[in-house]
């Protein structure tokens, strides 16, 4: 192997290491998104009511 098929070599293994922090790092944001959305879903869904009824009272007396 010469010197240019090196550095080819360490440049394909860098670009491979990269991607493969992108795709962790998306799936990351993907769980936390889907975290975030079940506890407000969970939240509207237990508390639902009480947050209706603070909303109205927000908007009448502002």
């Amino acid at each position: 192997m010469n010197e240019e098929d090196k550095l080819l070599k360490i440049l394909e293994i860098e670009t491979n290491r990269v991607n493969h922090l992108d795709t962790i790092l998306f799936n990351i944001k993907v769980w936390t998104t889907t975290l975030v959305i079940v506890l407000i879903g969970y939240t509207i869904g237990v508390y639902g009511f009480l947050l209706l009824t603070l909303i109205i009272i927000w908007l009448v007396n502002p």
